[in-house]
């Protein structure tokens, strides 16, 4: 009896790994990816909940901004992380609005606070990072995952026979 290993079965099982754990370190602030997830409907209807933004690295100049949807972390807040459309410059600080929102935000942004410019957005991926923010996701997650490995497993010594 021979144990062959399907390539594609290895390759899959480790691009899921991979990909779990990278949201896990991100959901848990231990990695900053150049990405984002929104989490909110104030970008309707340009981004929507779980859409993963992609991010270049913000440049020098405020005023270049103008327009731009942006990720940034609230003033007084760092953990907290925002994606709104700058409306407005006034000398070196900011003005935000979520587009969805009927208001701009009440507070002002300086470059400091912006993590990056969005430049590309992955629809609806996201939603998988959310659901480890949870808590519960993160779990019923990790247990998928098992759930997944065991089938491969059990497929691969029906095959096997």
């Amino acid at each position: 009896m021979s144990s062959k290993i399907d390539p594609a079965t290895v390759f899959t099982t480790a691009i899921l790994i991979v990909l779990i754990a990278v949201l896990i370190l991100s959901a848990a602030h231990i990695l900053t990816p150049p990405w984002a997830v929104v989490g909110s409907y104030s970008m309707v209807p340009t981004l929507e909940i779980g859409d993963i933004v992609v991010l270049a690295q913000p440049p020098h100049c405020v005023s270049c901004l103008l327009g731009k949807v942006i990720v940034y972390s609230m003033p007084g807040m760092p953990w907290y992380e925002i994606v709104h459309r700058v409306i407005k410059v006034e000398g070196q600080y900011m003005r935000t609005k979520g587009d969805a929102n009927p208001i701009p935000d009440a507070w002002r942004i300086t470059l400091q606070n912006v993590r990056g410019v969005v430049i590309f957005v992955i629809p609806h991926i996201g939603l998988i990072a959310l659901a480890v923010k949870s808590g519960v996701g993160g779990i019923v997650l990790c247990i998928l995952g098992l759930l997944y490995m065991a089938v491969l497993y059990v497929i691969s010594k029906i095959v096997d026979k």
